[in-house]
């Protein structure tokens, strides 16, 4: 476990290999590991959802795609953030344009308490987008590696691959 400027990381919430079909079951399963820990309110999930319905989280780089769900902050414990790397990509909407589809497989789960801290993290998961390499490097590494590199971003001692 560690607690970087206030937020909560541990290994177990990086998920690499992670098996699923649709949006809602990413979401669900990496809503789980948050509330497993008592980061996020029992509320938590129907909250990302309903927000991912009214504004879709779905980011389209030049390859790989991404998605950052997050919800209001009244269901949030604790700053935290879970990440899942997707075997197979499933389909989010565009955040720009809610009419295109995104192939996403790399879902940032955001937990945050308070909006400072929201952009703060926010800030630093986008500018891992400017580097399309750094994407890339992200599909390939381990669940200890995933971990160490969003440690190490959230320190300010990271920034690409």
């Amino acid at each position: 476990m560690e607690v970087q400027g206030e937020v909560y990381l541990s290994e177990d919430l990086f998920v690499v290999g992670l098996n699923c079909t649709s949006k809602e079951e990413v979401i669900e399963t990496l809503s789980n590991l948050l509330v497993s820990k008592g980061l996020v309110k029992d509320t938590y999930l129907s909250g990302i959802l309903e927000r991912e319905q009214q504004s879709p989280t779905g980011l389209r780089t030049k390859s790989v795609g991404v998605a950052i769900p997050h919800t209001q902050p009244e269901h949030v414990n604790s700053n935290s953030f879970a990440v899942g790397v997707l075997e197979k990509p499933v389909i989010f909407a565009d955040m720009l344009d809610p009419s295109v589809t995104v192939e996403v497989r790399i879902v940032f789960l955001l937990a945050l308490t308070e909006s400072s801290k929201h952009i703060d993290i926010m800030k630093k998961v986008m500018g891992l987008f400017k580097v399309e390499s750094t994407l890339h490097n992200l599909l390939t590494l381990s669940q200890e590696q995933l971990f160490s590199f969003f440690d190490q971003l959230i320190k300010g001692k990271q920034t690409k691959l």
